[in-house]
Formats: C-alpha cells, sequence, structure tokens
C-alpha cells in the first residue's frame, strides 16, 4: 500500500519536499484525472526534482494512491473533529449537513478526485485498505446521532444511515461538480455567495422535511411500490440519459 496520511519524519523535520508533490498530485489529478495527470506537471508545480516523485512514492500509480487516500483522511479527520456525538441530535445534525455544505464547497480537489476514481471504476479505492477502514467509525457517528434522534422523537425512526449519508453527499455536491454547465443552462452564477446561502437553505428544508417525525407519518399513509413506467422506443433516444459525473 501507497505512503498515506501525514509525511514520515526524518530528524524531526518532515520532508517538506515529499509534501509539496503529494499537494501538487492532488491538484494535478482532481483536475486532470488519473488518465490526463502528468507526472511531470505535478514535479514542475511541486518545484521538485522528477525523480522524487518516484523515490517517494514510487511512481505514479503510487503517487495517485496517495493522493486519493489523502483527501479521504482529511475529509474523515474533520468529521470527527465536529464530535457529533457531544451535540444534541438536532444541533448534531445541523452541525453535520453544514459542514458537509461549507467542506464540499472549500475542497473542490476532494469532488475531482472522487470523480476520477468513479471514471476508473474505482479500481485503485478497491486495492485501498485504508479508506474503507474509515468508513465504520463515521457511520457509527451516524447511527448514533439518528438513534438518540428516535428516541428523542425528534428524527423519524426509519432512516437508513448509508441512504441519508449518500443522499447528503448528493444533494451537497451537485451543484459544485455541475456549476459551469448549470450556471449556462440556468443563467445564474452558481458559485455567488447569495445562490449559494439559498442552496444551503434549501438542502436543509429538504433534508429536515425527510427527517423530521411528521414525514415517516405522511410517507406511511400515501406510499406506493415504486413501478418502472416504459417508454417508447422514440422516447428514450431523444431522452437519453446524460451522465453528470
Amino acid at each position: 500500500m501507497s505512503k498515506v496520511g501525514r509525511p514520515r519524519r526524518k530528524n524531526g523535520v518532515a520532508p517538506r519536499t515529499r509534501e509539496r508533490i503529494l499537494k501538487a498530485a492532488i491538484r494535478e489529478f482532481s483536475r486532470q484525472g488519473y488518465r490526463g495527470g502528468r507526472v511531470e506537471r505535478i514535479a514542475k508545480d511541486a518545484r521538485a526534482n522528477l525523480r522524487m516523485i518516484y523515490h517517494y512514492f514510487g511512481g505514479k500509480e503510487g503517487l495517485y494512491m496517495a493522493s486519493l487516500e489523502r483527501v479521504y483522511v482529511e475529509m474523515r479527520r474533520a468529521e470527527q473533529a465536529l464530535e457529533l456525538s457531544a451535540l444534541p441530535p438536532l444541533e448534531a445534525m445541523r452541525t453535520f449537513i453544514d459542514f458537509t455544505f461549507d467542506y464540499l464547497s472549500r475542497h473542490p480537489e476532494f469532488i475531482g478526485l472522487v470523480m476520477s476514481e468513479n471514471q476508473i471504476g474505482a479500481g485503485y479505492l478497491r486495492r485501498s485498505r485504508l479508506v474503507p477502514s474509515l468508513t465504520p467509525p463515521l457511520l457509527a457517528v451516524i447511527e448514533d446521532l439518528l438513534e438518540r434522534g428516535r428516541k428523542e422523537r425528534v428524527l423519524r425512526n426509519d432512516v437508513d444511515p448509508v441512504q441519508f449519508f449518500v443522499t447528503l453527499h448528493s444533494i451537497c455536491y451537485l451543484h459544485i461538480a455541475n456549476r459551469n454547465t448549470l450556471s449556462v443552462i440556468f443563467h445564474a452564477d452558481l458559485s455567488d455567495p447569495t445562490w449559494l446561502e439559498l442552496r444551503r437553505r434549501h438542502v436543509h428544508d429538504v433534508l429536515f422535511a425527510y427527517l423530521r417525525p411528521h414525514a415517516f407519518a405522511a410517507a406511511g399513509q400515501h406510499r406506493e411500490p415504486a413501478r418502472a413506467v416504459p417508454r417508447a422506443a422514440s422516447d428514450r433516444t431523444a431522452h437519453s440519459p446524460v451522465r453528470t459525473n
């Protein structure tokens, strides 16, 4: 497995060259993807000799893996620092939603690397031992939050933690990943602070409309089994899905 997380220390001093290379690689791979990323550009951006990439990371694959693991590690560490278990459930939920919204907005490199990894079928993520090990503690925190909310009757009692996490990231992610195209389509600047604040409020409204106990009661009264509606061949051609990530 590649070297990840904080750089190793030598005589009490972190190898700054290695760290510069890793940061440059995160920028490069998040913008160009694994296939489009070039170690020559990374070395130039890091103000480092190309051979140092091979010295520290073994080559492009090792550097990409280290970059991927670093962005996941940093996000999981930031989530842990929230200490959600110490907060009342509604406050914890609001904090978690705001954190996710802000973190993804401020760290486009995370989105870029995740999109890159999806484009290659998560092949490198499957080889990582580190990233999967970070998920159970996060899932346990979410489960605890939901359980405390159920006991206090402030959150509905049938929320699946994985479904919630996927929905949270989806609703906080799309307007960033597709910002350029959506801005053109809707003649609006989706990076404008005013628009983003409205988006934040919308995210809270949508998620809490689902999470509140009354949403469970309403869903139980009106829920119908999902049915696939077949479309004519001409409709499928005219409205073929467009991949957004």
